[in-house]
């Protein structure tokens, strides 16, 4: 019997990863993976219609999808926090004629593998003894998502969505208060996301070059190649 598959997918502000899996399979290997860039589609569907072209028969046998979406899921539909599209779980399945599709905040995703990762792909930043409790989940890309995970209390943990990074960013010394200033003239209000992510990091280089000097080398690459916007 033919084995059937699921899509899943990463749709974030910048591009979308998509790839296939057996429903019972190893989600450590996907059977085929493709990224698309977000800027080159009206929406999901347009990156979701060109991976199964690629994928000829494998296309076929998708029964089901699962997308993590960089935004608020609610009632199986979200519109992206950073790009203007509207994703609804029930309409796709529609479209592409699979028994179900599910959509879940993006961090969740995150959360939800990064428990699951071998220690082999695990890299420390600092040294320490982990213990019980109650764990963030960081990820700065086109905004800075953020997520917790909380001990149910019955061995297992459970994923919670956060909007957090939209909350505004709150300075603790002199240099702080210069940089929420420095920033406050590019872009009102300012928040941790939009300067831990996103165009907010060219932010923190401008900031840093009016007070350090920057080498010539990467001076002329970066004008070579601005593309802050």
């Amino acid at each position: 019997m033919t084995s059937e598959l699921l899509l899943a997918g990463d749709v974030g502000g910048t591009k979308t990863n998509l790839a296939l899996y057996p429903l019972k399979g190893d989600p450590l290997h996907p059977l085929a993976l493709a990224t698309f860039l977000n800027r080159e589609a009206s929406g999901l569907e347009d990156h979701i219609a060109a991976f199964l072209d690629d994928h000829g028969r494998d296309g076929c046998r998708v029964r089901r999808g699962c997308f993590g979406v960089a935004g608020p899921v609610r009632d199986n539909r979200v519109r992206l926090t950073k790009l203007a599209w509207s994703v609804d779980g029930a309409a796709l399945a529609g479209r592409f004629g699979w028994q179900r599709v599910s959509l879940i905040n993006d961090l969740v995703a995150m959360a939800e593998g990064a428990v699951r990762q071998p220690g082999d792909r695990l890299h420390p930043v600092n040294g320490g003894r982990s213990r019980p409790g109650a764990m963030a989940v960081l990820a700065p890309g086109t905004g800075l998502g953020e997520a917790l995970l909380v001990e149910t209390g019955q061995g297992t943990l459970l994923p919670v969505a956060s909007e957090g990074g939209h909350g505004g960013f709150a300075p603790r010394d002199q240099l702080q208060v210069e940089l929420v200033r420095f920033a406050l003239a590019r872009r009102n209000p300012v928040s941790v996301d939009s300067l831990c992510s996103g165009p907010g990091l060219a932010d923190l280089f401008d900031f840093f070059a009016t007070r350090l000097p920057v080498p010539a080398q990467l001076a002329g690459e970066l004008e070579a190649a601005d593309d802050r916007t």
